[in-house]
């Protein structure tokens, strides 16, 4: 192969390569933005809102089952998401603990053992992309679901007891 027909390979592979990396960025940015929304004048982070659908997810718990939010129609759900590194998730985890609602806690972290044996009534998911669909931005975050998959109550550590009043008032109405 002589030099010239080498150097027109190189610089064709060249190009495909930044057609390539373009259209990556590309389908990158456009995720990014589509995660905004345009107000009026200003623009607002897309996120959930109670009385909506929520994200049907699944993955697999700390002993290697499957979980489906699809497979809790029926019951309410009590979605945390948390991190083992944040004290404040420790403690909301223990205040949730008594409850009795079926509690998932959704991290992008790996709880260690000894968390997973404390709180054996919880089921434990790691997953970015639940944490990423449900538009969770800071931990911890409760999200109650009700038994026909709609989010009934938002709220952070702060927000426990109005959780637990929106949790009787499902019963309430359910009873």
């Amino acid at each position: 192969m002589s030099l010239s027909t080498l150097s027109h390979v190189l610089l064709w592979a060249f190009l495909l390569v930044q057609f390539v990396l373009l259209f990556t960025f590309t389908r990158l940015l456009v995720q990014f933005l589509n995660r905004f929304r345009a107000a009026g004048v200003k623009v607002e982070e897309e996120g959930l809102s109670v009385n909506t659908s929520a994200p049907l997810f699944r993955g697999k718990d700390q002993h290697g089952n499957l979980v489906k939010l699809h497979d809790y129609l029926g019951k309410e759900v009590l979605l945390v998401f948390s991190n083992e590194s944040c004290s404040v998730c420790q403690s909301l985890l223990e205040q949730v603990a008594p409850l009795s609602v079926k509690t998932i806690v959704v991290s992008g972290e790996f709880y260690s053992t000894a968390v997973k044996e404390k709180y054996s009534q919880f089921t434990f998911l790691h997953s970015a992309d639940i944490v990423e669909n449900y538009y969770i931005k800071k931990v911890p975050t409760m999200v109650l679901v009700d038994e026909t998959g709609e989010i009934r109550f938002i709220g952070n550590n702060t927000q426990v007891n109005e959780m637990k009043s929106k949790l009787n008032s499902l019963h309430a109405v359910a009873g």
